[in-house]
């Protein structure tokens, strides 16, 4: 295994962990993208090397339609189970691959562990089938809370797959469980250091729940053709009871309220199913008349779905017509019921709602779905023995009792409609949002502090604009010295530069093999970079503060660790500059000759050691109100930076303060730089309230 950056491989999944994952992918359906990350182990969770799929196998018998009176066509899809598997896994961006690992090779990949990606990608999980010569890329990714695990990340994949083979065979299309990534199902965990990024998509859905769903019998008792006529197919239809509202899902099907919009809607999906009257009959909501519902239309006199194929009656009459859907609202949810669909009969003479009161013959009979209905010209209590005694107040469910022979076949009704689906409910996609989130996994967490984190993406490193800033007062407390190591974690999708500076914002050296002065580049990654302290650097940042700023990155967390610290390097021996004392008063300053600073071996990073005390209750002041302030050629202008001092800044308690300066200071005051002129005198110092009494270098 690659030694990134520690050989420590993850825990091994337990069979607690194997069945609540498994479960968590059967009840969660959708598929999502991948992870932007780099170095990663994948691990084994879930995966059946011979498991049963549905496979549609398209056929074509010439005897079909004369067989099944419902059928279209001689063409009918076979259902039956085959074993499959999945035959190798590819992960990278949706461009590029890299191949992970072949499963055939060894039991399915039942066997293996663990595999370690390094600079590789999860956005993208790529997978090819036994049963299709194409690669697919059906997954969900999901971070799963595993009780007694924790949060882990895993990515569930939908075994998917169509091929010429004797006919045209489909494995999981158009099916519910093309829906579920619940076939094959591997952990994704983040190697040390590791920082990663997530499209988390939230849609507005419209949301339609099945309130009610019945079948109504109607009879219009306007046929002349029999007195026997009370079959109860004049119309038959199917009626769902809808609720709709919109709201908001997220990729692992969490649903929230839709606050921009919290109105429902109600109303009913009438499909006529049978017509079998002889008169005109309608909706009274719908412009069309029954007849005109069906595709093809056909005249009101027509029997449409009633008749037995060798049925000998008068009347024309077609089979296997499929009836279209159409809507009926309704104002509130008081009136969503399916006793307010009115249906309509027009005869030459009159034309008369119909209707059901108790104690008279009813119009329309409310059945369960897929109650088959009587043949033409069978009266009800003919189709279904127990009518009768039904009626007369018998507690005999009617709809068990129906005779075979005299009920209309169901075979041409589809799936959905012939299945009760009171309470379900469906989703169609309206708009969508993306918001992507973050996380990262410390390098070396039983060492690392976390100074600062923020995980929203809201820290952007964009043009230099953007920075975490940590207080002096906050790394004295850290305990940073010699060998501290600074992490800063974060996300670019592109080429990035990261700075570590103090409040000075300037440039200095961090003396770090990969940084330019304090400063890294680089290329797209999803990581940390870090830079060790030394006793100069330390000090430094201790005095001043840290700050990083940067462009092209996106920051996370801001960590040191400690655990490599070692003792302060042995400062070089002081040499004095200046000696006094001097109380500066009201206002003084004084000015060093040209040489002070030449042939000393001054450099950025050298210190210099101002010896000062406050005077400022002398002047009826508080003890902190003393201000000092250091120039460099200062009649030409040359200012150090971070030179202004006072007792709210800077601590004197140990009788001194240092100045720590900069590559640019440094060959200003060795008179090694061209400033386009000759300066007055190499350091000028100027304040009040303080007692300057030596000024000394460590170089």
């Amino acid at each position: 295994m690659t030694n990134y950056p520690s050989a420590n491989a993850p825990a091994d999944i337990t069979a607690e962990e194997r069945a609540y994952v498994k479960n968590w992918f059967e009840t969660h359906p959708g598929f999502t993208e991948g992870l932007n990350i780099s170095n990663f182990y994948v691990q084994h969770v879930y995966g059946e090397a011979s498991k049963p799929y549905l496979v549609w196998y398209e056929a074509y018998d010439q005897n079909y339609k004369t067989n099944h009176p419902g059928a279209t066509s001689n063409y009918y899809r076979a259902d039956y189970w085959d074993n499959g598997t999945i035959d190798y896994l590819s992960v990278g961006d949706g461009t590029n691959y890299t191949h992970l690992k072949d499963f055939n090779a060894n039991d399915a990949g039942t066997q293996w562990k663990t595999i370690y990606m390094e600079n590789s990608s999860a956005l993208s999980f790529k997978y090819h089938c036994s049963w299709s010569s194409e690669e697919f890329t059906y997954f969900k990714c999901a971070e799963i809370d595993v009780p007694g695990v924790g949060k882990g990340w895993y990515v569930g994949m939908c075994m998917y797959g169509e091929k010429y083979d004797n006919g045209y065979r489909k494995i999981n299309k158009e099916q519910k469980d093309l829906q579920y990534a619940d076939d094959w199902i591997v952990k994704v965990i983040p190697g040390n250091g590791s920082t990663i990024s997530t499209d988390k998509v939230t849609k507005v859905y419209k949301k339609k729940t099945v309130m009610v769903h019945k079948w109504v019998f109607c009879e219009d008792l306007g046929s002349s053709s029999s007195n026997k006529d009370y079959d109860y197919n004049d119309l038959v239809f199917d009626a769902k009871i809808i609720d709709e509202c919109k709201v908001l899902r997220d990729a692992d099907g969490n649903e929230s309220a839709y606050t921009d919009d919290h109105s429902h809607s109600y109303y009913a999906e009438v499909t006529p199913l049978a017509a079998g009257g002889e008169l005109m009959i309608k909706f009274n909501a719908l412009s069309s008349n029954i007849h005109q519902m069906f595709t093809p239309t056909a005249g009101d006199n027509v029997l449409i779905n009633t008749c037995r194929f060798d049925q000998d009656i008068p009347t024309p009459h077609i089979e296997a017509l499929a009836g279209n859907t159409d809507k009926i609202s309704f104002t509130s949810e008081y009136d969503a019921n399916i006793n307010n669909l009115v249906v309509i009969v027009r005869s030459s003479q009159v034309a008369y709602d119909l209707s059901a009161y108790k104690g008279e013959a009813p119009h329309k009979i409310c059945v369960p779905v897929g109650t088959r209905w009587a043949y033409e010209r069978t009266d009800i209590k003919d189709a279904y023995t127990g009518f009768s005694s039904y009626v007369s107040g018998g507690a005999e469910p009617w709809g068990t009792t129906g005779v075979e022979d005299n009920l209309y076949p169901l075979d041409g009704v589809v799936y959905d409609m012939k299945t009760d689906k009171t309470g379900s409910v469906s989703y169609e996609e309206l708009s969508s949002s993306s918001t992507t989130t973050y996380s990262y996994s410390l390098a070396d967490a039983a060492n690392e502090h976390v100074w600062w984190s923020d995980v929203s993406g809201n820290t952007k490193f964009d043009n230099w604009n953007g920075y975490v800033a940590i207080s002096t007062d906050e790394l004295n407390a850290a305990g940073i010295g010699n060998g501290t190591i600074i992490r800063i974690y974060f996300t670019s999708e592109s080429g990035y530069t990261i700075k570590a500076t103090d409040n000075t914002w300037g440039d200095f050296e961090l003396n770090n093999t990969g940084w330019n002065k304090n400063l890294i580049s680089g290329n797209a990654k999803n990581g940390y970079v870090e830079f060790k302290l030394n006793t100069t650097t330390a000090n430094r940042f201790k005095q001043s503060g840290l700050i990083i700023q940067g462009t092209g990155a996106t920051a996370l967390a801001l960590t040191y660790d400690n655990s490599q610290k070692v003792a302060d390097e042995v400062p070089a021996a002081e040499s004095e500059i200046w000696t006094g004392p001097l109380d500066f008063g009201w206002s003084n300053k004084i000015s060093l000759p040209l040489d002070a600073f030449m042939n000393k071996g001054v450099k950025g990073g050298s210190i210099i050691r101002f010896y000062v005390e406050s005077t400022a209750t002398n002047y009826n002041s508080n003890e902190n109100e003393w201000e000092f302030t250091i120039f460099t050629g200062y009649e030409q202008g040359w200012t150090m930076a971070n030179s202004y001092r006072n007792g709210s800044n800077t601590d004197i308690s140990k009788g001194y303060f240092d100045y720590i300066l900069t590559s640019d200071d440094a060959q200003v005051l060795a008179m090694e730089k061209n400033l386009g002129w000759t300066p007055g005198s190499s350091l000028q110092v100027q304040g009040q309230k303080f007692k300057l009494n030596k000024i000394t270098l460590i170089p």
